[in-house]
């Protein structure tokens, strides 16, 4: 008879043993939105099956000392949700508004009325806690700056000694918390071990189950090339070098990190050379969040040589980006530059490009080669035009070739190809013709060598 009666008391005292709050995690910490300090969440999980009673239990806040202990939230009432790893989500009324303009529909837990003392984020202590006072959970943050206990109760850690503390700040900048790192049934073992920072933006779940992120509406990203961020206002775009009358493109993605639809989408361009960038393939909206895409193409064609800047302004219904500001830059190059990147590699006067040097061993100069359109890689000396003895007249006519431009062309005579010997003929062509003649005056021999000039 004895016997049973043990079994059946067994029987009848087993669902008790689970129904508690004591086996319990803090989770989740988060010190503010955005900045906004009063905007904070406090999530804690349940490591063992039954921890709901949570009308029992209370959250407070400690200094840099561990003293003056603050009563964030002692909870009255208890939770559904009592599955092991089930959370319990504890937010003030600013955390809500933010987490609202998201998702309409969030609501935590129970409302902090009394969040954690500003003086308190740098450094200080969060303990869940008996409504006795005895310590279940200990979370400590600030590294060296934290000088108080961190000793507790050993129901969740085997030595009832938490720290040392966690080693930075309560994030409150953006939308970040410190976030409990191992399973829902782990116990503790330090806090400087069993924490990091959360994602960003953050998840908080409720007691019922669903989760919300801390994003934005809408969070415009743009990339140049694809996958490499650009930082508005700061970043700068380089074209290259492009030759009046050509042009070079680049492609920009925008993203959308947010939750919300990106749309409003438009780009101009102002600054001292905004007319040489344009839109050729515009960006479409709206961007779907979170991480949908699109992309745009800038067309530099530079109307002129030289520096070319100009700043690009993107339009959207992000709050915080709206314009989104970048630098352009490019260089319109001259025609002889164009001819030395072609040819040599390079745009600079120097070395195989210079415009003194014979790299083909023709005798013509590379800016000779340049003047007349020629291949300064092959012996072609032939190719120039060639002067011509008319009805008394020695001289030539030529044509300046397309896409040559910069040059000054001139021409001088001898009969005897002395140093001191050679005079100057004027040049008597229009447009681009060139005609440079002088009377033969019976002179036996006569030379006519070419003189240029470039920029």
């Amino acid at each position: 008879m004895k016997s049973t009666l043990s079994i059946l008391a067994s029987l009848v005292l087993a669902p008790c043993a689970f129904a508690t709050f004591h086996e319990m995690q803090i989770e989740q910490v988060i010190g503010g939105i955005d900045g906004n300090i009063s905007a904070q969440a406090i999530q804690l999980r349940m490591r063992v099956l039954g921890q709901n009673l949570v009308s029992n239990a209370r959250v407070r806040a400690w200094d840099a000392a561990g003293a003056n202990p603050v009563l964030v939230l002692d909870m009255t009432t208890n939770v559904t949700g009592s599955a092991a790893g089930s959370r319990v989500l504890l937010a003030t009324a600013a955390f809500t508004t933010a987490v609202q303009a998201i998702t309409p529909t969030f609501a935590p837990d129970f409302t902090i009325t009394t969040p954690i003392p500003a003086s308190y984020l740098a450094a200080g202590r969060l303990t869940f806690e008996s409504d006795t006072g005895t310590i279940l959970w200990s979370l400590a943050w600030g590294g060296a700056a934290y000088a108080g206990s961190n000793t507790g109760a050993i129901t969740n850690d085997a030595d009832g000694n938490y720290g040392p503390p966690f080693g930075q700040t309560l994030p409150t900048s953006g939308r970040q918390g410190v976030l409990f790192t191992g399973l829902a049934r782990d116990p503790s073992t330090t806090n400087a071990a069993n924490y990091a920072l959360s994602a960003v933006p953050a998840t908080v779940v409720g007691n019922s189950g669903p989760s919300y992120l801390l994003g934005t509406l809408q969070k415009i990203v743009v990339e140049q090339p694809a996958g490499t961020n650009l930082v508005n206002g700061a970043a700068s775009v380089a074209f290259g070098s492009v030759a009046p009358g050509n042009s070079g493109s680049k492609s920009f993605t925008i993203r959308n990190t947010g939750n919300a639809n990106l749309t409003g989408l438009g780009i101009t361009f102002d600054g001292t050379n905004a007319a040489d960038f344009t839109v050729t393939a515009s960006p479409t909206a709206p961007i779907a969040g979170p991480n949908g895409s699109t992309t745009f193409t800038v067309r530099f064609a530079p109307a002129t040589a030289g520096a070319k800047t100009a700043a690009l302004h993107i339009a959207s219904n992000d709050a915080t980006a709206n314009p989104f500001n970048l630098a352009l830059t490019g260089t319109g190059l001259t025609a002889l530059e164009d001819w030395r990147l072609t040819w040599f590699g390079t745009t600079s006067d120097s070395g195989n490009a210079a415009d003194t040097f014979d790299f083909d061993n023709d005798g013509l100069v590379n800016l000779i080669e340049f003047a007349f359109g020629l291949n300064p890689t092959q012996g072609n000396s032939l190719a120039l035009p060639q002067p011509r003895l008319i009805a008394g007249v020695f001289g030539v006519t030529f044509t300046q070739p397309a896409g040559v431009s910069g040059i000054t062309y001139g021409a001088e005579w001898s009969t005897t190809l002395a140093a001191a010997s050679w005079t100057a003929i004027a040049d008597t062509g229009t447009g681009s013709t060139h005609t440079f003649n002088v009377p033969a005056n019976g002179n036996p021999q006569m030379f006519l060598r070419y003189a240029l000039t470039a920029p």
